[in-house]
């Protein structure tokens, strides 16, 4: 789930280092409140 916040610093979840894996957006889902769901599956290749 993602909610938009405004922050100009934070703690990545994920390393610099970390793999990356394109994904494709399969679905979203918007709510009144502002908040998304965003449902993604690995990229086909």
């Amino acid at each position: 789930m993602v909610h938009p916040v405004i922050l100009g610093r934070g703690i990545r979840l994920f390393d610099d280092g970390a793999a990356r894996r394109p994904l494709d957006l399969k679905e979203t889902k918007r709510f009144a409140s502002g908040i998304v769901i965003l449902e993604l599956e690995p990229a086909q290749e």
